[in-house]
Order: C-alpha cells, then structure tokens, then sequence
C-alpha cells in the first residue's frame, strides 16, 4: 500500500489503534483533545541538561543551528531542506529536529508556525496520556535521562507489538513513523519545560462529568 499523504496517515493512526479510538468514543471525544502550543516565540528557562552545544569540526555552526537560524529568518522548513549548502537536500522532517534541538538549546522558537509549516501531527490529548503512562510504566525520567530508548515508548504507548522488519506492512511502517513524531515531539516539549494544554475532548469532558 502506498502512502500518499499527511492526511492518509492520520487516517491511518485512528484505524490502527483502536484502544485509543475506543477510549475516545466512550468518552464522547472525536480527537481526545487537540494540543494547544504557547502563542510567538516560546523560551526555555534554560538549556536542557545535556544540550552540549558542539561546533561542527571545520568551525562552522552545528547543523542544527544553522537550520533554526534560516527558520527563524522566516524561511518554510522545506525550502531549508531542499536548499543545502553542500547540494544534498535533507527531510523536512530532518530540519523539525534541528529546530526542536535549538528549543532544548534554550533557543526562543515559535513552535506554532514550526507545527504549521511543517504539517507536524501533535499528540492529542489522549496520546499525549498515554505516552506518559508509558515513560511511567517504562521507569524512565525522560526530562534528566539522556538516552531513552524512542522505540520502547512508542511500542508502550501505542500497545504494539515488536515485528521483525521483513514482517512489517507498509501500514505498519507507516503508523509507527506517526507514533515516533509524536514521541520526538513529547520528548521535546518534556525537557524544554513547554507548557501545553488542550481544547477540551475526551478526557477533558470525562474529568467534567467525575467533578
């Protein structure tokens, strides 16, 4: 099956999980609730902890730098990809982690003109629970731990199961790439001490109605 677009993924994630589906019908929620970022340019009170600034060997800025400094200036994160200065073209997607490393950098970043021109899929409100139950599950404390292993939340949070590789559909690729956005995207605003909150979906109107 190929894979078209933005779109055809999301739909995809709501077909493939369904206790997060079920969860969201039986709390009267469509979207479990949509994240809601800070407005302009959002500041971290200081430099995540292990965010060791390094310059690259030849002196020059570290990649990451030099993308959120074209970002900054107002330039799309596709234009940053494809214009390179050594003529290889990198992933969007490569440029939205260079711009969440300057976040954790303690880097002022105007993350929802990052989500909008970048067409990221953040977690929803019911996502966002469930992947907190898994670093809690898993032990992990991910805003002082540097190395935590994406895989092992992303198969908590998402209740999949470990496939070998040359087992994996292409939907099966395809939903865990979503789930691994949402992962880098967690683990991000986590460590940079990004307030998020959520138009009220499932799990806002179930608290409602326990009050």
């Amino acid at each position: 099956m190929r894979i078209k677009g933005v779109e055809e993924l999301a739909a995809l994630l709501q077909t493939h999980f369904p206790p997060a589906a079920a969860a969201s019908a039986a709390e009267g929620g469509e979207d479990g609730g949509t994240m809601v970022l800070p407005e302009g340019e959002f500041t971290a009170k200081k430099a995540w902890t292990h965010a060791i600034y390094k310059v690259a060997k030849n002196g020059k800025l570290p990649a990451w730098e030099t993308s959120y400094n074209r970002f900054k200036n107002g330039e799309h994160p596709q234009a940053i990809a494809v214009d390179q200065e050594l003529g290889k073209p990198l992933q969007s997607n490569t440029i939205v982690g260079h711009i969440l490393e300057a976040l954790l950098h303690a880097r002022p970043v105007d993350l929802r003109r990052l989500v909008q021109t970048s067409g990221a899929l953040l977690p929803t409100e019911l996502e966002w629970q469930r992947l907190e139950e898994a670093v809690l599950g898993l032990g992990l404390d991910v805003e002082r731990t540097a190395m935590v292993s994406s895989k092992d939340i992303m198969l908590a949070a998402s209740g999949r199961i470990d496939k070998p590789p040359d087992t994996k559909t292409a939907d099966d690729r395809a939903v865990e790439a979503l789930w691994y956005d949402r992962v880098r995207w967690f683990l991000s605003l986590k460590r940079a001490g990004v307030p998020v909150r959520f138009r009220d979906g499932a799990v806002g109107q179930a608290k409602r109605q326990r009050v």
